[in-house]
């Protein structure tokens, strides 16, 4: 457990959900803290599970590939959708970019 994986894909995806998460909670007031505080830790849990030594042992270890997992799918998802970017998005966006949003 020396080792650390590095894959910017990951990092530039963690990146900019988490300055786009933030640019638009900006943008709206009253936005909760929980849910920022929310949508960190999910995307603090996707780290976790993919940019630790957690990653590079789930082709080795079956119990490491199951707590990745669990990580992905019982703490970040749920943490994730808690946050609320879906409501986020469309409090934050124009009246154009709103009905273009709940048109698709």
């Amino acid at each position: 457990m020396t080792s650390w994986p590095f894959d910017p894909a990951l990092w530039l995806f963690v990146g900019l959900s988490i300055a786009g998460y933030l640019r638009a909670q900006g943008r709206v007031a009253g936005w909760p803290w929980n849910r920022r505080a929310c949508f960190l830790g999910g995307m603090g849990a996707v780290l976790l599970a993919l940019a630790t030594p957690i990653a590079i042992f789930d082709g080795v270890l079956f119990w490491v590939h199951m707590v990745q997992h669990l990580l992905l799918t019982l703490v970040a998802a749920p943490l994730i959708a808690l946050s609320a970017p879906v409501t986020l998005a469309l409090r934050a966006a124009s009246p154009q970019a709103r009905a273009r949003m709940v048109s698709v």
